[in-house]
C-alpha cells in the first residue's frame, strides 16, 4: 500500500540497449519492468548472450541513479550531479573497485 501519498505502479517495458564496445556496435531488444516503489522509480531487465546471465536493476530517487548488475557479471554505479561515488566491477575475468570525484555539476 502506498506510503505519504506516494503511488505505486507497474508496467512491462521494451528495452533498446546500445553499446559500442573497441569500435564493434551492438543493438539488444530486452523487454522489462518499470515501476514505482515507495517515491523511487525503478527499471529491472535481464541480458543473456550465450550461457551468460546478467540481471540489471536501475533506480532512481532524489536526483541519483543508481545502476546494479548481478549475474556473470557484478557491478554497482551510482551517479548524481556533483556527487562522489564508489564503484566495483567483477567477472570471471577481471575485478576492480573505483572511488570517483565529482562527474559533473549543474550550472
Amino acid at each position: 500500500m502506498p506510503r505519504d501519498g506516494a503511488s505505486d505502479e507497474k508496467a512491462l517495458v521494451r528495452i533498446r540497449l546500445e553499446s559500442d564496445a573497441g569500435g564493434e556496435k551492438q543493438e539488444q531488444s530486452l523487454e522489462g519492468e518499470w515501476y514505482s516503489k515507495n517515491r523511487t522509480i525503478y527499471l529491472r531487465y535481464e541480458e543473456t548472450e550465450g550461457a551468460n546471465l546478467v540481471r540489471t536493476l536501475l533506480s532512481w530517487k532524489d536526483g541519483r541513479l543508481r545502476l546494479v548488475r548481478q549475474g556473470d557479471v557484478e557491478s554497482e554505479q551510482i551517479f548524481s550531479a556533483g556527487g562522489r561515488h564508489s564503484g566495483y566491477y567483477r567477472s570471471d575475468n577481471v575485478q576492480f573497485r573505483w572511488r570517483r570525484r565529482r562527474l559533473f555539476s549543474e550550472s
